[in-house]
Order: structure tokens, then sequence, then C-alpha cells
């Protein structure tokens, strides 16, 4: 038995100095791309960050009593003058009614959008799954992703009939593919959340996301007058915070988790790496410079932190509410972001 032991520990560690060669490797391509910079950059000096995000965090869920009410109140709360979970539900889903494409900057944007829905939606359903959340956020995620799945349909009828993709046989042919692959994901999401039906709904998702990237470099192509591409980009980050969310939520609950826990490594990775090119983007106004310096000094910490604590601990530590707490304002703030970029063109 001792031995078995010993064995069974030797091969936990093994797992962890394999999990932080791993964080080791990423985060040195991170910075190799940094300093090879994206879209023909010159690279400048970063702005160091005063790093006040602990106690900010210690401040917004306290301790004790504190804490209690934010499990009472679930994803609602944040600083006092914001209403984040409802400006990240807009972001996420919000009235499907009011989207209109009259832009190649917009449909780029829109077509951009479905990636991250397709995570947004995968995340919500985990939620639901979850026995750890309470059941105020579990309704509330069931709310939001009826939402986000209606606002999902909407940008493909709308991409149908946008002239400059309803002109163009192969970018229709690839909305198409993409509607096909939603209906059958629509399907799975018609079961009641539970771990097995979760399995299935992440597999799915990521059949999505690809068919969903395929559609937006298509739409890009449709719109070649213009060089939205750096909208792409940006909405790209929208797309890797309900990722991170969703494996985060999925290794939680002891779905895929091993896989799930690579899979947020990657994902972490790939977003510093765009927020620090997009750092020094030529086109960048004050406003867009503003936004940018928001994520990477506040919300992203704290993402970043709870990945890697996750990660370091060999999937033992898990704190789903603060987590998705973070990654809704991330939504929200990339969600502006790439906004701003899409009103460039």
């Amino acid at each position: 038995m001792e031995i078995g032991a010993l064995t069974f520990l030797s091969g936990e560690r093994d797992m962890n100095q394999a999990r932080l060669c791993r964080i080791k490797k990423w985060m040195r391509r991170a910075m190799m791309f940094f300093c090879l910079g994206v879209f023909g950059m010159s690279i400048g000096p970063v702005e160091a960050a005063e790093d006040n995000w602990g106690n900010w965090a210690a401040e917004l869920f306290g301790t004790g009593s504190k804490e209690a009410a934010a499990q009472e109140e679930g994803l609602r709360g944040g600083r006092p003058e914001r209403t984040g979970r409802d400006s990240a539900a807009q972001a996420g889903g919000g009235d499907s009614s009011l989207i209109q494409i009259t832009s190649p900057g917009e449909a780029v944007n829109q077509s951009g959008r479905t990636r991250m829905l397709a995570m947004r939606v995968a995340t919500l359903y985990g939620a639901q799954t979850s026995e750890k959340l309470p059941e105020t956020v579990k309704s509330e995620s069931g709310r939001e992703r009826i939402q986000a799945q209606a606002t999902m349909n909407t940008i493909y009828s709308a991409l149908s009939e946008f002239e400059a993709v309803s002109s163009d046989a192969s970018a229709s042919q690839v909305v198409a593919d993409a509607r096909d692959i939603w209906a059958k994901m629509g399907r799975v999401l018609s079961l009641d959340p539970a771990a097995p039906n979760l399995l299935d709904v992440l597999v799915f998702s990521e059949r999505l996301l690809k068919a969903n990237e395929k559609m937006t470099q298509a739409v890009i192509k449709a719109t070649a007058s213009v060089d939205p591409e750096i909208v792409s980009v940006a909405g790209r980050q929208r797309m890797r915070a309900m990722r991170l969310a969703r494996d985060y939520i999925a290794a939680s609950i002891g779905v895929d988790k091993e896989n799930r826990m690579d899979m947020m490594l990657e994902t972490a990775t790939n977003f510093e790496s765009v927020m620090l090119a997009l750092q020094v983007a030529e086109v960048n106004t004050s406003e867009i410079t503003g936004a940018i310096n928001s994520i990477s000094k506040m919300e992203w910490r704290q993402v970043y932190k709870s990945v890697t604590e996750c990660v370091e601990s060999n999937g033992t530590k898990f704190n789903e509410l603060i987590m998705l707490r973070f990654t809704e304002t991330l939504l929200e703030k990339t969600n502006r972001l790439t906004n701003l970029y899409a009103g460039l063109y």
C-alpha cells in the first residue's frame, strides 16, 4: 500500500511538473509574439500596471458575512457603481431584434461574435449543470443561455441577408454550413443540463467555433474593400474569455478535466499575447488604448490568477463564482473594445 501510494504521489508530481513546463513554454511563446509584434507593428514599452488588484478583490468579495452575501447574490455585484452582470449579458446576448448589419466592419464584428456565443452557450449550460453554484446563478444562466441562442440565430440570418455575403456564393455556403452545425448543437442543448450531456455540448461547441471562425474569414474575404482584420482579432478575445469560463466550469465538474485544464492554459496564453499586440496597434485611438489598459490591468489579472491556481493545484482549487464573475466583466470589456475597432471602418 505504501509503495502504491508513493507511486501515485510521484505520478501526481510528474503531472504537475509537466503542466508547469507547459506554462513556461506558453509564456515564452507569448513573449515571442510580443517581441516580434503582430500586424507589422513596431514594439514599444508596455506601461507597468500598479499591483492593486488584490486589495480591490478583497474589498469586493470580502470574507465572512460579506462572502456569504456574495454567494447569495450569485454573479451580481462588483463595483458599487456598475451593473456588470447586465452589461455582460448584453454583450453575450442582448436584444437580438436590435442586430442590423449595414457595414463591412459590423459584418465582421457580428460574424466574429458568433465564436464567442458558441463558447458562451456552452459555459451557461455548464453553469446550469454544476452542483456547486447557487440556484439563483443556475436559473439566471438558463435565462441568459436562451437569450444567447436567440442572438446566434439572428446573427446568422442577418449575415445571410447582408449584400456582400448574399452575393458571394462561397460565403453564403459557409454561413449555411455553420448554421447546420448550430442546429445539431441546439438539439443537444434542448436536453436537461447534466454532466453526460455537457460533454456533448463541449464537443459541439468546439466544432461550432471552428465553423464560425471559417465563416468569419469568409466574411472578411467577401468585404475585401476594407481591412477590418483587427476587428476579427479583437473579437477573438471575447471568444477566449468565454472559452476560459467554459473549460473552467467543465473542469470543476470533472467533465474532460485534464484536457480542459490544458486548454485553459493555451487559451490564457493566446489571450495575453493578443492583448500585448493590440496595445501597440497603429490604429489605436486614445479611447481604444484606455479600453485595452482597463482589461489588462483589472479583470484579466484575476482571470489569469484563477487559471494558474487551478492548474498548479492539479485541479483541486476552484472558485466558480469568482471565475464566472470576472469572465463576465471581461466579456463586457472585450466586446466594447471590438466595437471600438469596428467603428473605425
